[in-house]
């Protein structure tokens, strides 16, 4: 009689699905994706602070103001031009608010920096100073005209800590 041998294979591992081999890379793909999504959105709100100060009322009258300074033309030549950064902070509160904002100007002679700062009383902006400070360090305030200046600094008593109103006298 002969004896058939039986044979025994090695039993094999069932065979993983696209997921179970390609779970890394899915991994890595959210990951990415998660960092590209959030990185433009970022970027986005960015441009959109910096557009919206650039299109303030505020900055618009302080590029004004320096494109048409005497002295600034005579350093740094003319056409003048503004670069795409502006920083600062602006606050309004109804018809009031303040401002301070931060530029960078250039001219064919050189380059400068713009510090504004600004104060809204009843609805309406005016410049309080514009300082600009050249490459070489050198300083130069310009002056304003009671029309950018929102008609100086008359038209807001001072500030008095102690409550009194002006011209009472203490008991």
């Amino acid at each position: 009689m002969s004896s058939v041998e039986q044979q025994t294979f090695p039993q094999q591992k069932p065979q993983r699905g696209w997921f179970g081999r390609n779970w890394w890379w899915v991994l890595i793909l959210i990951l990415v994706g998660g960092f590209v999504l959030c990185s433009g959105l970022c970027g986005g709100v960015f441009c959109l602070v910096i557009q919206g100060l650039r299109s303030s009322e505020v900055y618009q009258m302080s590029l004004a103001a320096v494109t048409k300074d005497p002295v600034v033309i005579e350093k740094l030549g003319e056409p003048i031009t503004d670069n795409w950064f502006v920083g600062g902070e602006m606050n309004v509160n109804n018809d009031q608010g303040d401002a301070r904002l931060q530029s960078s100007i250039q001219g064919p002679k050189g380059a400068a920096s713009v510090a504004t700062v600004a104060r809204r009383i009843g609805g309406k902006w005016g410049l309080t100073r514009i300082e600009v400070t050249f490459s070489d360090g050198e300083r130069h305030v310009i002056e304003l005209d009671p029309d950018q200046a929102g008609g100086g600094m008359d038209d807001a008593p001072p500030w008095n800590p102690s409550g009194e109103a002006p011209g009472e006298e203490t008991p």
